[in-house]
């Protein structure tokens, strides 16, 4: 720790909010209600809040305007929920009765400091071995959070290492913007491309509805044949290159592949999750718990591959306890085909969104891993923020 900073019990450097007595619910029309779901795990501040008629609220947490809002039950605790309460119409409000508010002491400390502090895995941890009460219910003690220890540098560095933190954590915000509008389009993308094709040719009515003129309707086993996955028990598996694919993807490697699948391939879920697709484009070994395409009957596996995720397999399901899927209940269902030349094209488009959606959820990755490195070295003094503060004027 910097000669500068000292180690103080978090109630000397934070207040713990507390409903005034003279406050009565009654003399409003509606409150600010926040419960757990609004609460949330990668953003700064809440997710909205509820407007709640005060006779209709039986208990609740009172907070301020600017409280950190922390979860005080597991898992909502462990998951790393909490939040700052912004831009509600009242000074104040009430959130579910698993929180504790708190807040910063003025010329003390920083808010966005202490958010960031209590993200912290191992202070998460530390805590989590506090709580009490049976499992699966276990709380956070507001007196054991309050002698929790803190590193605490002086207030312009502990604003200067928010900063860092923050700007981090608004690129990654925008990241999420970004890829799940990506991943908008892509539906919208898909949904348009398999319905009305690449060509902008004229429909045709047929007994699945309009498709493309020169599309023709044909039952699933017209365009693929399906094969049940051959069980493969780790202790029998072989070190190896060859992915092993469950019902769930990639589950193991081996030294040799089925002998008879195509490649490019599809899987599909068979039992557990099922209609969960998976595309190899490399030999591959099917367990049973999977489907996998034997003959593509000359269409092209990557078409196939994403006009499959449209098929909705789940409903087609049977069993209760662990729903399976049998190939003969799917094989009867029509099919709307373009001919070879259009299957590629719109794989080409579709594969295209794909590579946008996979460089950004690298992209993101590697944020989260730059915010968490940063979280422990920033808030440790390991890595110094004194360049910034001798850049900002005097």
């Amino acid at each position: 720790m910097a000669g500068s900073w000292k180690r103080v019990p978090l109630a000397e450097i934070a207040e713990f909010t507390s409903k005034p007595r003279e406050l009565r619910l009654a003399d409003y029309k509606a409150i600010p209600f926040v419960p757990m779901e609004l609460i949330p795990s990668d953003k700064i501040a809440i997710d909205g809040f509820l407007m709640k008629d005060p006779s209709v609220i039986s208990s609740g947490t009172f907070f301020k305007e600017g409280d950190i809002l922390l979860p005080k039950i597991t898992p909502s605790f462990e998951n790393g929920k909490q939040a700052i309460a912004k831009d509600l119409p009242l000074p104040f409000g009430l959130a579910t009765t698993e929180v504790i508010p708190l807040r910063e002491k003025a010329n003390i400390s920083d808010k966005l400091f202490l958010f960031y502090f209590l993200l912290k895995g191992d202070v998460r941890q530390s805590l989590a071995s506090k709580m009490e009460g049976t499992t699966g219910r276990q709380r956070l003690n507001t007196e054991a959070l309050k002698t929790l220890p803190v590193p605490l540098p002086p207030l312009p560095e502990q604003r200067a290492i928010a900063r860092v933190l923050r700007a981090v954590q608004e690129v990654m915000q925008a990241l999420r913007r970004e890829l799940e509008l990506e991943r908008e389009r892509k539906a919208a993308l898909m949904h348009h491309l398999f319905r009305y094709g690449t060509r902008g040719e004229p429909t045709k009515q047929t007994e699945i509805g309009e498709i493309p003129q020169s599309w023709k309707v044909v039952r699933l086993r017209d365009i693929v044949t399906l094969q049940r996955g051959v069980d493969l028990p780790i202790q029998r598996r072989s070190p190896g290159t060859i992915p092993v694919v469950g019902s769930n993807g990639i589950v193991g490697w081996h030294n040799q592949a089925l002998s008879d699948e195509p490649v490019p391939g599809i899987t599909i879920g068979r039992s557990g999750s099922v209609g969960s697709l998976c595309y190899l484009e490399q030999p591959y070994w099917p367990l049973n718990t999977v489907l996998y395409v034997s003959d593509f009957h000359g269409n092209d596996p990557q078409f196939i591959y994403y006009w499959l995720h449209l098929f909705g397999f789940e409903k087609y399901s049977q069993g209760v306890s662990v729903p399976t899927l049998n190939r003969n209940s799917v094989y009867p269902i029509l099919f709307p085909l373009p001919p070879l030349e259009e299957q590629l094209q719109i794989a080409q488009i579709m594969a295209v969104s794909d590579l946008k959606i996979t460089a950004l959820e690298q992209e993101l990755a590697l944020y989260q891993e730059l915010f968490r490195a940063l979280l422990e070295e920033l808030m440790s003094g390991r890595l110094s923020v004194q360049p910034l503060l001798e850049q900002e004027p005097a």
